[in-house]
């Protein structure tokens, strides 16, 4: 609207330069930029910034083989960050200080008491424990006794 009105400037005593324009009362200049300011407006929203969006990946560390149970050798026993527990009898640890098992047997944890450190062993030799099986089996969402064996009749019985 200003830019195409005619205009003319003036000087006042003190060096303050004045501008007339059209329809207007004479502004000073800086006046008269924050009157021509235009305002920009968003064409979309800003969003927040977040802090706490960065998620690393898990890692994974704990117990992998529990006390008793059968290893073979390489089998993680422990992944962890640190010496939480200690290598024992049979057992190695990698750089990262995973404990695995260097030879085929059986997991036990022990606790010394003067050095007040946790460590792993490996028993060799020890057979793994057998499966025992259930004597019922399972249908659908019960579990079911089996059926008993028929018994003799009475005519089988009176031949023998």
């Amino acid at each position: 609207m200003f830019r195409n009105a005619l205009s003319r400037t003036a000087t006042v005593a003190g060096g303050t330069k004045l501008l007339a324009v059209e329809g207007i009362a004479d502004v000073t200049p800086s006046c008269l930029n924050s009157m021509l300011d235009q305002r920009r407006w968003a064409t979309k929203r800003q969003g927040g910034s977040t802090k706490n969006s960065k998620d690393s990946h898990p890692k994974y560390l704990g117990l992998k083989k529990f006390g008793s149970e059968w290893v073979i050798p390489g089998n993680i026993i422990i992944r962890q960050r640190g010496t939480e527990f200690h290598p024992g009898d049979w057992v190695g640890m990698g750089k990262d200080h995973t404990i695995f098992a260097l030879v085929e047997g059986q997991v036990r944890f022990s606790y010394n008491k003067i050095k007040d450190r946790r460590s792993v062993h490996v028993d060799p030799g020890k057979m793994p424990p057998k499966k025992i099986r259930p004597w019922f089996r399972k249908q659908g969402k019960h579990f079911v006794l089996p059926k008993p064996p028929p018994s003799p009749s009475i005519a089988q019985t009176k031949e023998t």
